[in-house]
This record gives C-alpha cells, sequence and structure tokens, in this order.
C-alpha cells in the first residue's frame, strides 16, 4: 500500500518528517523520490518496505453487508465457452452444490459463490474443465453437500499418468505399484525424503524434457531402468507436446466420455477424477473403474477424503439400486 505525504502530514503533523528519516534509516520503509508539482501532479510517496520491515501482518475476519459481500464474489456476469450438452449439464449439476453451515473465511466466500450458483466454468487448450468447485480451497470443499445425493466426495483415479502411460504397454509391475500407492512405493524403494508434493514434483520433472537434478534424476534413472517401455512413451509424448498436456487430453477426454455415458450418476469432473455424493460414491468408483478398464487402464481409484468409510459393492447395494 502506498503512503503520500499529504496523508502522512495530516496524520502525524507538519514535522513527519523526522518520523520518515528514522524509518528510512531503519529500512522499514522505501521512498518514491519522483513527484509531479502541477494541477494534476502528484506527491513524492513513501511505502511499507516487503523485505526489510520486521513484523508479519495479520488478517482479521471482518463483517460486511451481504450486498457487499456478493459484489466481492460475483461482480461480473458469468460467460460460458460453449453451449454444448456437456457443458449444460455440469451447470446445472454445479448448481446443485452447496456449504450449510460455512465457519472459516474460505468457506463462507464459497458458500456465497455456489448459493449464487456461480459456476465459473471454463475448459484449458488440454481439455480440462475449471469451474468454482475445483479452484476453490481443499478444506472448504470438505463440506460442501451435492444436491440429495449427500457430502461431496472425489473418486480419484489413482496416479492417472502412469495409468495413462501404461495403458497399451501394461506392464504388470508398474500396475502393482499403483495398486500399492506410486509415489510411496518409489519413495520407500529409492530411500527418498520429503512429502508427497516433494516427490509427485521429482517425478512430474523426471518425465519432462528438461535436464534434472537430485531426486528427480533419480526417480528418472529408475524409471529407464525399470520401465524402459514406458520411458519410451514419455520421450514421444515430450517430442510431441509434453507428457502432461497430452495426458491431460487423454484423462479429459475420457473423464467426459465416462460423464456423458452414465448420465444416471450425479457427478462432475474433477481434474483427475469425479465429484459426486457420498449416496453415489460406491457406484460411481465401480463403474468408473469399469470404464477405465475397459480403455486399457488398470482402473484403480480411490474416494476421498474418507475411503476407509466405504466398501465394496455387495449384489444387495446393486439391487437396492435398481429402480421399481
Amino acid at each position: 500500500m502506498n503512503y503520500s505525504s499529504c496523508s502522512l502530514q495530516k496524520q502525524y503533523g507538519k514535522n513527519y518528517r523526522k518520523h520518515l528519516d528514522l524509518l528510512l534509516e531503519s529500512k522499514w520503509i522505501e521512498e518514491n523520490s519522483s513527484y509531479k508539482n502541477t494541477k494534476n501532479g502528484y506527491t513524492k510517496s513513501y511505502r511499507i518496505s516487503e523485505t526489510n520491515y520486521p513484523f508479519k501482518h495479520k488478517e482479521y475476519a471482518v463483517k460486511i453487508q451481504k450486498r457487499v459481500w456478493n459484489k466481492l464474489v460475483n461482480n461480473k456476469k458469468e460467460e460460458f465457452q460453449d453451449d454444448s450438452p456437456y457443458i449444460s449439464l455440469i451447470k446445472t449439476r454445479h448448481d446443485n452444490l452447496s456449504i450449510i453451515n460455512a465457519r472459516t473465511l474460505k468457506e463462507k466466500k464459497l458458500k456465497a459463490q455456489l448459493d449464487q450458483k456461480t459456476s465459473r466454468i471454463k475448459v484449458s487448450t488440454n481439455g480440462r474443465l475449471y469451474s468454482t468447485i475445483i479452484a476453490s480451497d481443499k478444506k472448504a470443499r470438505n463440506n460442501v453437500i451435492f444436491g440429495a445425493r449427500g457430502k461431496m466426495v472425489n473418486v480419484d483415479i489413482s496416479s492417472a499418468i502412469i495409468q495413462i502411460l501404461n495403458k497399451d504397454i501394461k506392464d504388470q509391475k508398474l500396475n502393482q505399484y499403483i495398486r500399492n500407492g506410486f509415489r510411496p512405493t518409489i519413495k520407500k524403494e529409492l530411500y527418498l525424503k520429503g512429502g508427497d508434493k516433494s516427490i509427485q514434483s521429482s517425478f512430474m520433472s523426471a518425465i519432462s524434457s528438461a535436464e534434472v537434478y537430485g531426486d528427480a534424476e533419480i526417480i528418472r534413472s529408475f524409471l529407464q531402468k525399470m520401465f524402459p517401455s514406458i520411458m519410451e512413451v514419455v520421450k514421444e509424448y515430450n517430442s510431441f507436446d509434453s507428457v502432461q498436456a497430452v495426458t491431460q487430453k487423454i484423462e479429459s477426454k475420457l473423464i467426459r466420455e465416462f460423464i456423458m455415458r452414465n448420465k444416471n450418476l450425479e457427478m462432475i469432473p474433477a481434474h483427475d477424477g469425479i465429484f459426486c455424493g457420498e449416496e453415489d460414491a460406491m457406484f460411481v468408483q465401480a463403474e468408473l473403474e469399469y470404464f477405465l478398464q475397459t480403455n486399457g487402464m488398470i482402473g484403480c481409484t480411490k474416494i476421498k477424503p474418507d475411503d476407509e468409510k466405504f466398501h465394496q459393492l455387495t449384489i444387495v447395494d446393486i439391487i437396492n439400486r435398481i429402480p421399481e
């Protein structure tokens, strides 16, 4: 934030410069010494240093009127890139999302957007669909309700990139890595340190066309030794565009086709999976796994965030699902 010398004089009096000199000497503030002494000119100004100011700014929740809040979260009319049946379907279902009891500031912001049916649906050049719910904070999504289908969950395609790379090769050892959890498996085998995000970042660097170092170099050498056929596919994708771009196109096409084939299931896309209600989670998972398998993939999925509470479908589950 910039502070003009005029505003400082009003607040601290005509000797405000003494205060400024002390702050400048301590390098707590920075000075913009340029000014324009004309009718439409501007005065010399100062700002708090981003690097030398020794205190952290705190965020405080401030109550504002509902009409003001609505302007903040929805200040322009929604515009859609196309009106295809797919986009229309996702928009309709996105409008069913809601939050009943928003507690945190991020939850309240998301609730306001969902209450106003603000979906902000866009499709990237790689075919990935973006929306308000996808762009929202993960913790804020934990309390989202999917219409009459219960709490929203994510049926995630486990190690989607690896499944896509292996769909034509069908390396059984690599499939077992996916079943066991690809990232924790290679972390254990290669004695890597760092969290899940760090391993994922190193893996994505390892399958890129860039020169790599550290953990990324270790992972690349491991993949070249253990799965040379997979790395040939990686090389082919990188020569065409990039392995990330190509696999995203394949992934988004699969998810779109899956949703349009199963319109009876109330769901919308996540980046590498599906959002749906708890009541539909097991059925969506079963159908998604079968669909992926028919497209050459292992079909391994996981329900997030509460995978432990869900179980495999029984005959009774399937019979109860059949409409009378």
